[in-house]
């Protein structure tokens, strides 16, 4: 509706946004599991810059009215205590029974760490109705990539799920 200010419901309220959350929880704890089962004196600290691409394509079991978001949380633990968290999202277009977005994430860490993995977690939410709490969101299997290691690298994720 024009003229109207979008409401922002926190992680309580939102089921999506609580589902974010816990998906982040667990995300952090195997990235801690991964760094403790490295060795600290096989890890060298890189400064590595670029983008992250992830092409979402979701073929739709029905025609969806609703709009649907593609999300992605991009994690990396870096050397001397460096964290590195993206989260991005967008709407897909839909095309007949085919959605389709493009995540593009930037980066810049500094304090890179190339023993530990980049983890890449994809998602999709879309609502079933206009009614409150009425989501529908699948979780989908995070990537573990290695760290780029050129100082302008792109690095593209393919993610394909039924909808």
């Amino acid at each position: 509706m024009a003229g109207t200010t979008p409401q922002v419901a926190s992680a309580e309220e939102n089921p999506v946004a609580r589902a974010e959350q816990q998906k982040l929880l667990l995300l952090m704890e195997k990235l801690n599991k991964s760094i403790e089962e490295k060795s600290t004196d096989a890890t060298t600290a890189a400064a590595v810059a670029g983008q992250f691409v992830v092409n979402f394509t979701v073929k739709l079991k029905a025609p969806v009215s609703d709009p649907i978001t593609c999300a992605v949380t991009v994690a990396h633990f870096g050397s001397a205590g460096a964290t590195y968290l993206h989260m991005r999202s967008a709407s897909a277009t839909k095309s007949g029974l085919t959605a389709t977005c493009k995540i593009v994430i930037p980066y810049d860490w500094k304090k890179a760490n190339s023993a530990i993995p980049v983890s890449i977690s994809p998602s999709l939410a879309a609502t079933q109705c206009a009614c409150p709490g009425n989501y529908y969101q699948i979780s989908l299997p995070s990537q573990d990539i290695p760290l780029p290691s050129a100082t302008t690298a792109t690095t593209t994720v393919n993610v394909s799920a039924v909808m």
